[in-house]
């Protein structure tokens, strides 16, 4: 089930509301089982240590591995079904990078592309998932959530910047996550907001989000980034 919601806007003049989309999946619905089948050999592909350079248990990794997976099907679900909304003609679509997913680093990021077939141009999206328990929506968004672009790490000098970023939350803990996959119970994940390279370059700042020695940037609070519509509707722009 999709759901929309207005979250109060607080700190961003001349913007009163800011849209977030939840999806509500169960271990019925395709997402959510294809998301089970991928996640073990996904799993193999994450990087054993977080940006801290700790190690990561394999059922932490295989339940990123899973909350990757749907990430990546959420935001390509959403947006070819907005695309086909203001352009029937199908001229507009996502799909995977080569068809498989990336999975890499401390944050469960996959690339997307976004072509038009008119103009045979495109955008690559990354996609990055986390999990927020916190039941206050207005102060995630208005106040202690980033939305996060590229990082770098002591031992990875860092990464392609992508056209856009857009950042999905779980809003589970992630000890719930671990269960939730293993007892294929119901979830909640929400697209958050995205923003493109170029306002984060602009607008963004570097932190480590207390993870050890590494540096991300980032925008925050996170609503100041557009959301996902908006962002859509840009990328539809750019690639006429």
């Amino acid at each position: 089930m999709i759901e929309k919601m207005d979250v109060p806007c607080k700190v961003v003049e001349g913007k009163t509301t800011h849209l977030i989309i939840d999806y509500k999946l169960d271990s019925g619905d395709p997402i959510y089982a294809d998301a089970l089948r991928r996640a073990p050999a996904l799993a193999g592909q994450l990087n054993p240590k977080g940006p801290d350079g700790n190690e990561r248990p394999m059922q932490v990794r295989e339940t990123m591995a899973f909350t990757g997976a749907i990430a990546e099907s959420v935001v390509l679900d959403y947006l070819n079904r907005y695309f086909r909304e203001i352009d029937p003609t199908g001229d507009a679509f996502a799909e995977p990078v080569q068809g498989i997913s990336r999975q890499r680093g401390s944050f469960n990021q996959v690339d997307i592309a976004v072509r038009r077939r008119s103009t045979g141009k495109s955008a690559t999206i990354e996609v990055r998932s986390s999990n927020i328990f916190k039941t206050n929506t207005v102060e995630v968004y208005n106040r202690d959530q980033s939305l996060v672009g590229w990082y770098a790490t002591s031992y990875k000098a860092g990464e392609i910047r992508k056209d856009y970023y857009i950042t999905l939350y779980f809003r589970h803990s992630q000890d719930s996550l671990q269960a939730i996959m293993q007892q294929r119970l119901p979830l909640t994940v929400q697209i958050a907001a995205g923003a493109s390279r170029a306002f984060i370059e602009q607008y963004g700042a570097d932190d480590n989000l207390k993870q050890g020695g590494a540096q991300f940037r980032g925008v925050k609070p996170i609503i100041r980034c557009k959301d996902v519509e908006e962002l859509a509707q840009d990328m539809y722009r750019a690639l006429s």
